[in-house]
């Protein structure tokens, strides 16, 4: 099932603090947590690795094919919502990826109803039946 998750507040021209987007953040951790979890997944494997001229020293492990546990993942991620690394993560059925003002793409072989209870929960939504505009299908 590919999911397209973002945000559901509009800000009504208002400014995104530091605070309040490090909340969003958070929350979409939490909601990729949840789906990987539900799809039985332990680990991602990072694809198409590009390094922003910002990319922190953090970034060092981060390489073509790179394999990270979840929680290590979820770190790249964070690197991935704060723009200073691209990359998919990916495994054998499942994918979560990121796209542009805060957009995160989620596919699993698995239904995942409670990862979506979940992040609906967080404030989310969660669109079903959305690929992945970066999947590449391999």
């Amino acid at each position: 099932m590919d999911r397209h998750i973002r945000h559901r507040q509009a800000f009504h021209g208002q400014v995104l603090t530091l605070g309040e987007y490090e909340v969003v953040e958070s929350r979409y951790l939490a909601a990729a947590e949840s789906f990987a979890m539900e799809s039985r997944v332990d680990s991602l494997t990072a694809v198409d690795v590009q390094l922003s001229p910002v990319a922190s020293t953090a970034t060092e492990a981060l390489t073509e094919g790179a394999r990270f546990d979840l929680q290590q993942a979820f770190e790249v991620l964070r690197l991935e919502l704060r723009g200073e690394v691209s990359c998919r993560l990916e495994a054998e059925r499942f994918y979560v990826h990121t796209g542009f003002d805060l957009t995160l793409y989620v596919g699993s072989d698995f239904s995942c109803p409670e990862a979506i209870k979940t992040t609906e929960g967080l404030g989310l939504s969660v669109e079903e039946g959305i690929l992945s505009p970066y999947f590449s299908g391999e």
